[in-house]
């Protein structure tokens, strides 16, 4: 089975039950899918993780509420949106065959699904 058949069936394994979609990708659009995938998917994991960090700093149980801690990552946090601004540009194509073909957008539950069957 070649690389590309591959990830054409891990992406409908995740995504769809059966006879959910209206026809299968082409090649070519599955390797636009893919290119995709496998650059906005990061930063939409690495997002949902500082957002996850700076709730946890504001709850911080000590009661001391680094603002140092909290700064670091809310610049971090606003490179990471930046950049996935940019990726999800650079993507479109592949981000709409993506939504298109799947029913739904690229979301954090299938980013993260993609990294676990990848691991």
């Amino acid at each position: 089975m070649t690389k590309l058949v591959l990830i054409s069936c891990v992406i409908m394994a995740l995504l769809c039950p059966a006879g959910a979609l209206a026809k299968e990708p082409s090649p070519a659009e599955v390797k636009q899918m893919q290119a995709a995938i496998e650059t906005v998917c990061p930063l939409i994991e690495q997002e949902a993780g500082l957002m996850q960090q700076i709730a946890l700093e504001r709850q911080n149980p000590s009661g001391v509420v680094s603002l140092r801690r909290l700064h670091e990552l809310g610049e971090l946090l606003q490179f990471t949106r930046g950049q996935l601004v940019e990726a999800r540009s650079e993507h479109a194509e592949g981000l709409r065959l993506f939504r298109d073909w799947a029913k739904k957008p690229l979301d954090l539950g299938f980013c993260t699904s993609w990294s676990k069957a990848h691991e």
